[in-house]
């Protein structure tokens, strides 16, 4: 068979480094990718090429280019993300994930080299088959679903699975191909959406280009795509017709699984194909376990219809292909050991806790620590609760959401559903069962851990200078008013950096922000309200650090299970924290240009002794806020933008920030800081999944009059 040919792809016997090209395995929109020697090792490879189509080309001397001015930052911007996604796809070592053996840069490009597996893909087989046995399925599935465990586990999602990225092996082994991480990038503007899809496959979340809803349940949606396709013989539905017929109140226009095949599979697995398939995120199982439970087990629960989302921004564990790369000061990126982030998730009435709390006087450990798993998975469907607007405000009784469902307890007295017994067991059963939850209920109550109340009512028309202790973190938080700044900053400062251009005008909404960093001593109160692991080791006054941007998101979601629904915290915006940090300086310092005052202010790398201090002890800025320089970095909500600047430059209010990123920034340098880390524009880069000692948080309190 003649070797496939197309525009732009190197010529056989082309070389880079020591890669002799051979032919052409595949292309898509972002890539080319080569069948190759090593000539070094002599033996074949595959090379990933990264030359996206729609924004770059090859030159006559190999050289791949972009189109235009226009793309170069879009280019460079891919260009990022694919060798990101080499990095991290390099960390893996399992048997089914396909085993990235180096990456580099030429040609003005990028390539990966990759080991080069000989088999067929399961798109071929599906095209020639049709369909499969649900016995070769699930010899299929569970290898790929235990590499998708250990993607997710380390914060990383695939994020283009499809029959064509799965290829079975001539030994019958499956591999999971072509981590998606680069597409996603450039996923900047209408005309280019279709080309960021695999239509069918890819879930409805992923039409939104900020990734913010996507995580674990992204891939499960993708997975059971392609098992639907494999028992029906047909590729699903795109998910952006279901979601239409969703909003319209129809019927989906997608038959399940269970009603197509109904001769051949288990009504069991097909009910977990299409549990994968609902159409909300949080329709899914939102983890693994929970889905493989339900697929090689037949534990099937009904879909959690929760009108909430998943946090972004992965969650969770937020599952991410950020970029694990921090700008300097380099030091900083150290990583050490950091909170484990517990979640649990709301009691949906008095019945269900007492079933809980009985359970789990009976239950072993390892089924507690299951629980546990299972609530960190479902606490990631209340992310709407902190943003949704509701008509009542003011907290009291909450209304069910119609789109949750109950979870079905599981005890020594048969299955419950909605706090009711699935079947009587008898008078004898029903007494002592009666008698058991007694108990637990009376032992709940007596434990349950008292709500803080505050004395003080939060003002409700906030000056200039106004404090407000919110009781449940203890933390104090100050007005900052409505105003106008001129965000960034420009050549000549010390440590200036391009991102930091051009200097331009934002006017802000006032708001509610931390006198300080989040103490240990706050994390551990709502720790402890949530009834889940404290820090037991740390100093309370300390900063809360070694934090994760999703582990500051999971912080704001245990507290809003235990606050009143009129109170949200969340991350401040980049231009809230400047202009808060600012406090109506526009020097480099929030104190002047002076920078031996900076001792006075700040803990940085000459008076810190390489260790955290204390939140309060330096002097605050005009607006009272402690800590604002120094001590730890301070995450924000914003993603990261080299170029974001530039497209303000008029001015702006309120904004957010880049629509999309690979990474997070944070704020206000740390104990390990130099100087110029400290300024109030320095702005850090730095992968949302890292958990930096050097990593703290600040909040920002939002509540409704």
């Amino acid at each position: 068979m003649a070797a496939k040919k197309f525009n732009d792809s190197l010529p056989s016997g082309a070389t880079i480094l020591w890669y002799e090209i051979i032919k052409v395995l595949g292309k898509g929109g972002f890539g080319i990718t080569y069948l190759a020697k090593d000539t070094n090792l002599d033996q074949l490879v595959a090379i990933k090429e990264y030359l996206p189509s729609a924004f770059a080309s090859r030159d006559n001397t190999e050289r791949v280019m972009p189109n235009s001015p226009e793309a170069e930052e879009t280019f460079r911007w891919g260009l990022d993300r694919f060798l990101t996604e080499a990095r991290t796809v390099a960390r893996f070592r399992h048997p089914h994930i396909v085993k990235v053996l180096s990456f580099f840069e030429d040609h003005n490009t990028a390539y990966m080299v990759m080991e080069y597996a000989e088999g067929k893909g399961l798109d071929a087989i599906l095209k020639q088959r049709k369909t499969l046995t649900e016995s070769q399925l699930r010899q299929l599935t569970n290898p790929l679903l235990s590499a998708l465990e250990t993607l997710h586990k380390t914060g990383f999602i695939h994020r283009d699975l499809k029959p064509a990225n799965i290829m079975i092996r001539k030994d019958g082994k499956p591999i999971i191909l072509d981590f998606g991480s680069a597409r996603e990038a450039l996923g900047d503007g209408d005309q280019q959406m279709t080309s960021l899809l695999t239509l069918g496959y890819s879930p409805f979340e992923q039409y939104d280009s900020s990734g913010a809803r996507q995580g674990p349940w992204t891939d499960i949606y993708a997975m059971g795509a392609v098992l639907y396709h494999a028992v029906t013989g047909k590729k699903p539905m795109d998910a952006a017709l279901r979601i239409n017929a969703k909003l319209r109140n129809q019927q989906d226009p997608m038959l399940p699984a269970v009603d197509v095949c109904s001769d051949g599979y288990s009504k069991p697995f097909l009910a977990a194909i299409d549990h994968a398939l609902g159409v909300l995120e949080t329709d899914r199982p939102q983890c693994i376990e929970d889905w493989k439970k339900a697929l090689f087990d037949g534990q099937a629960t009904k879909p959690g219809k929760a009108a909430q989302k998943p946090s972004s921004k992965q969650p969770s564990t937020k599952p991410s292909t950020k970029r694990v790369a921090q700008e300097k000061p380099a030091a900083e990126a150290a990583v050490t050991s950091s909170p484990k982030v517990e979640e649990t998730k709301p009691v949906a009435d008095k019945a269900e806790s007492v079933e809980a709390a009985s359970s789990a006087k009976r239950e072993s450990a390892s089924a507690t620590a299951k629980e546990e798993k299972r609530a960190e998975a479902d606490a990631s469907q209340d992310e709407n609760r902190e943003r949704a607007k509701s008509s009542n405000t003011t907290a009291g009784p909450k209304k069910k959401n119609p789109w949750r469902s109950f979870i079905a307890s599981i005890n020594d007295f048969g299955t419950v559903s909605n706090g009711q017994p699935a079947a009587d067991k008898g008078a004898a059963a029903e007494t002592k069962q009666t008698a058991a939850a007694s108990a637990a209920s009376q032992s709940a109550e007596q434990e349950a851990p008292k709500i803080p109340q505050s004395d003080t009512p939060c003002p409700e028309d906030p000056q200039l200078g106004d404090q407000w202790q919110e009781p449940i973190t203890g933390l104090t938080f100050v007005w900052a008013p409505e105003g106008h700044f001129l965000m960034g900053s420009h050549r000549g400062v010390l440590g200036w950096r391009s991102d930091e251009a051009p200097a331009h005008p934002v006017s802000l909404d006032g708001f509610w922000i931390c006198k300080t960093p989040v103490t240990w001593g706050a994390w551990n109160q709502v720790m402890r309200l949530n009834g889940l692991r404290e820090r037991k080791d740390v100093d309370p006054d300390l900063p809360a650090s070694g934090i994760g941007w999703e582990d500051a998101q999971s912080y704001i979601r245990n507290f809003s299970r235990v606050a009143p629904a009129r109170f949200r915290l969340r991350l401040p915006r980049e231009a809230e924290w400047e202009f808060a940090a600012r406090a109506g300086s526009d020097a480099p310092f929030y104190f002047g240009e002076d920078m031996t005052l900076l001792d006075e202010h700040a803990w940085y790398t000459q008076n810190a002794f390489d260790q955290p201090h204390g939140v309060g002890q330096k002097a605050p800025n005009a607006l009272g806020l402690h800590d604002m320089l120094g001590n730890v970095w301070e995450w924000v909500e914003d993603w990261y933008s080299e170029g974001y600047y530039k497209k303000c430059e008029g001015g702006v209010s309120n904004p957010r920030g880049a629509p999309f990123g690979d990474v997070r920034v944070s704020r206000g340098g740390s104990w390990r800081s130099p100087v110029k880390a400290c300024r109030v524009a320095y702005r850090n880069r730095v992968s949302p999944t890292s958990k930096s000692p050097t990593l703290g948080m600040r909040l920002v309190l939002e509540t409704d009059a």
